[in-house]
C-alpha cells in the first residue's frame, strides 16, 4: 500500500479525493475526536468531632479517642479545624474490625 500525505484544506472538494483517502481522513478525525471521560470522585468529608460522633454513632469522648488512635490518617487537622475523609475512615474503621475479629477467635 501507498502512502501518501493528504493535503486538503475546508475548500477541498470530496470528488478530489480517492475512496481510500476519505476513509484514511474519518480514521484520522474519528482517532482525534475520542472523548476523553473524566471521572471525578468526590470525597465525603465530616467536619469536627460532632462529625465523627455522628459517622460512628459515638460519644464525644470516643470520638476523641478514635482521632487520637487508629483514625489519624483520616484525620486533617489545622488549629481547631478537624476535617475526616469519611470514606477513608470507614475503610479504616472496617481494617480495625477484622484485627479485633481475628484476635477473637484465636
Amino acid at each position: 500500500m501507498i502512502t501518501r500525505t493528504i493535503n486538503i484544506d475546508l475548500n477541498s472538494r470530496v470528488s478530489d479525493i480517492t475512496i481510500g483517502e476519505f476513509i484514511e481522513l474519518i480514521r484520522r478525525y474519528d482517532s482525534q475526536q475520542q472523548p476523553q471521560v473524566i471521572v471525578e470522585q468526590t470525597k465525603n468529608y465530616v467536619h469536627g468531632l460532632a462529625g465523627i460522633m455522628g459517622l460512628f454513632g459515638v460519644s464525644r469522648t470516643m470520638a476523641q479517642k478514635y482521632k487520637d488512635s487508629w483514625l489519624a490518617p483520616a484525620i486533617m487537622q489545622r488549629g481547631k479545624t478537624i476535617v475526616c475523609d469519611a470514606d477513608l475512615a470507614m475503610q479504616l474503621f472496617e481494617q480495625k474490625n477484622q484485627k479485633f475479629q481475628l484476635k477473637k477467635a484465636v
